[in-house]
């Protein structure tokens, strides 16, 4: 009977090694929450005043640059925290001149 899908995406084909995946890792869900925990302004009084700036209020520029935070971090984790099982197995451009 073969695995189930949730296992043979965890081990690296060639080693045997689970692979790297950010959902195994807290911090990264904790770096999540905070960005999207700060990037809404809800802690706010009611009724506050908020000041224009560049044209848009502060809210909604702290909710930009939450976004755009987010997006970078994600990208950020995607790109050096993610190893998938089928890196290991594509050759590369410097691996082929070898």
């Amino acid at each position: 009977m073969s695995q189930p899908v949730s296992q043979r995406r965890a081990r690296s084909s060639s080693s045997g090694v689970p692979a790297k995946e950010p959902i195994r890792k807290p911090w990264i869900w904790i770096v999540i929450a905070l960005i999207i925990a700060v990037s809404v302004p809800w802690y706010w009084p009611p009724g506050t005043l908020t000041p224009i700036v560049m044209g848009l209020p502060l809210w909604a520029l702290i909710a930009v640059i939450g976004s755009v935070a987010l997006c970078a971090f994600l990208s950020w984790a995607c790109l050096t925290q993610w190893s998938d099982a089928d890196d290991d197995a594509v050759p590369t451009k410097d691996t082929e001149q070898e």
